[in-house]
């Protein structure tokens, strides 16, 4: 990213953030939005990314209510993987989105903010 510029992650991410069937004016958008980003900011996410610890064993430890949210073609974190994190969290609920990739938000905002909204009016927050 830093010898290239940032074309090289927008070229290479732009497949596998969105839905097969996602729109195509989409994903031309946040190609260019991806392409325009600092290849310093680019690169220094990467390197966190990359560098994070693994974190599973705290998942045990979230005693709070957890919506996960996932698109049912992502690629990056597929539905399996966050059906095993709300698995190992108490209180967690899973909610999978057809037709959306890992900018669940983004491909369907309409279904995204009915989930979160659903969710947190059902908290209590008089619980904690």
């Amino acid at each position: 990213v830093l010898a290239e510029g940032s074309s090289v992650v927008a070229d290479d991410m732009g497949q596998k953030l969105f839905a097969e069937r996602a729109d195509e004016a989409l994903r031309q958008r946040w190609h260019r939005i991806m392409r325009n980003s600092a290849p310093t900011s680019v690169a220094a996410a990467l390197r966190a990314m990359g560098e994070r610890p693994d974190s599973t064993a705290t998942l045990a430890g979230i005693d709070v209510p957890t919506l996960i949210v996932v698109g049912e073609d992502d690629a990056i974190t597929p539905p399996d993987a966050a059906r095993y994190m709300a698995e190992r969290i108490a209180h967690a609920r899973l909610e999978i989105v057809e037709g959306a990739g890992h900018m669940t938000p983004v491909e369907q905002p309409q279904r995204f903010a009915a989930l979160v909204g659903d969710f947190m009016a059902g908290l209590d927050v008089r619980e904690r």
